[in-house]
């Protein structure tokens, strides 16, 4: 016999939530042991890694906004204000060359 297993909605975003979480926390220390070591970069490597945090963090957020959209929980706005002002913040300083 099978078993039937049903999950909730909050369960499986949930688990892509934290799927999405992994690349900026993996950036995170990468980021923290690269200028632990090398306390002196070069410019370029430091507008790299301050450009990378910053996508990776975006694209974090941006499955717990779906998740609390989905859920029909407030907080919706809060999330996606943070991810689109994160993105214009990103932007200003792709266009700007200012990290």
């Amino acid at each position: 016999m099978e078993e039937y297993q049903s999950k909730s909605k909050s369960e499986v975003w949930w688990r892509i939530e934290v799927i999405a979480w992994v690349p900026f926390v993996i950036t995170m220390a990468v980021s923290f042991l690269l200028t632990l070591h090398y306390s002196l970069l070069d410019n370029t490597i430091t507008t790299t890694i301050a450009y990378t945090r910053s996508t990776t963090l975006i694209v974090a957020l941006i499955p717990k906004t779906i998740k609390c959209y989905y859920l029909g929980l407030k907080r919706t706005y809060a999330y996606g204000s943070l991810a689109s002002l994160l993105l214009l913040d990103l932007l200003y300083s792709v266009f700007f060359h200012q990290a």
